[in-house]
């Protein structure tokens, strides 16, 4: 998708770098939810995909740190806008959206498209790789869900569906995972991109 264009590359890679920067420990849903100081700082939509943007141009405002200075104006607002783009993909409450995309005639907007698949597919990677580093993503994933619903009963909330250790049935919730968000989007990946680019041969 990139090979011919630096700048997109560049951005692509950063994008993958910083798309969890800072991340809070807690779900968009939650943090509405709890009232957080981030859906005040952030808005109610995508709040912690517009905080790791933020904040990776946090880090760019310090000379020190900013190595896209070399960088002309017009590349340099390129690489922060596709980083922005990038990163809000990641918003989980978009993933049925993406599936249901229809894919554009434009050929920058397909490629804009395609990115974002590879961005979303780079980001919940773990269900492609091997038993044990599955395994291992799913543990620590759950640690972190546990974490969320002890908070929000400490908050009098109802914890989320998934997030109480109590009720622990991680093959159930994995199997379910896999089968109505990961196979539909995998099957819309490679549709978007063709079975036979070189794309899909890396995946």
């Amino acid at each position: 998708l990139c090979r011919n264009d630096p700048v997109l590359e560049l951005a692509a890679l950063i994008a993958a770098l910083v798309h969890d920067l800072r991340h809070p420990g807690y779900t968009n849903q939650f943090l509405q939810a709890s009232g957080h100081d981030l859906v005040e700082e952030y808005g109610a939509v995508a709040t912690a995909e517009k905080m790791h943007v933020a904040a990776f141009l946090e880090l760019m405002s310090d000379p020190e740190l900013d190595f896209l200075a070399p960088l002309s104006a017009e590349d340099r607002a390129r690489v922060l806008g596709v980083v922005e783009d990038l990163v809000l993909a990641t918003d989980m409450s978009l993933h049925m959206a993406f599936i249901e995309a229809p894919v554009p005639s434009d050929a920058h907007e397909a490629v804009s498209l395609r990115l974002k698949f590879a961005m979303k597919a780079a980001d919940l990677s773990h269900i492609a790789r091997g038993f044990r580093v599955h395994n291992r993503f799913t543990d620590m994933l759950k640690a972190e869900f546990y974490a969320q619903g002890d908070e929000e009963k400490a908050q009098s909330q109802q914890a989320s569906n998934g997030m109480e250790e109590a009720n622990r049935q991680v093959a159930a919730s994995q199997v379910q995972f896999l089968r109505n968000f990961i196979l539909p989007f995998y099957d819309k990946f490679l549709d978007l991109c063709g079975k036979d680019s070189l794309l899909v041969e890396q995946l």
